[in-house]
């Protein structure tokens, strides 16, 4: 099996210092959370080359209208299943999106001042994860064995 680096270098040669360097020296943690398969690395690297640009974006941009989050987030489309009547709420709030969207729906939880207006880009939807730095891609990664 080719390592990942040999294989982001090659489709994302513009990616950033610190996701090209986490991948150089990635391949223990690769293991360890069983991407060790073409496919499950395949896999992965799609959901990175989406999520960041080609390794070239750190921050999602949470700055989104009512239409745009019933779009992306609405019920149906996905597991936030935002309403309209949130939407309308919501809308250009980036740090109440964040929460809601990204959150686990308890305030007191919220990151609000990490996610005032940007997020850091991640690959899980299930929590913010505005500390999630691209030197720590997989931490906490359950979802990615699936």
């Amino acid at each position: 099996m080719s390592r990942a680096i040999d294989i982001v270098r090659e489709v994302a040669p513009r990616g950033k210092p610190a996701y090209v360097a986490a991948f150089e020296h990635g391949d223990g943690l690769l293991k360890q959370h069983e991407i060790n398969t073409p496919n499950r690395l395949a896999h992965f690297l799609a959901q990175m080359m989406h999520e960041c640009g080609a390794l070239r974006i750190d921050w999602e941009d949470m700055d989104y209208s009512a239409s745009r989050l019933l779009e992306i987030f609405g019920v149906g489309k996905h597991s936030a299943a935002v309403t309209e009547e949130e939407a309308l709420q919501l809308a250009h709030k980036p740090a109440a999106i964040a929460e809601r969207v990204y959150g686990l729906g308890n305030p007191k939880k919220a990151r609000t001042r990490q996610c005032q207006s940007r997020r850091r880009v991640s690959l899980s939807r299930r929590r913010p994860r505005a500390n999630h730095g691209p030197r720590n891609l997989l931490r906490d990664r359950e979802d990615v064995r699936r």
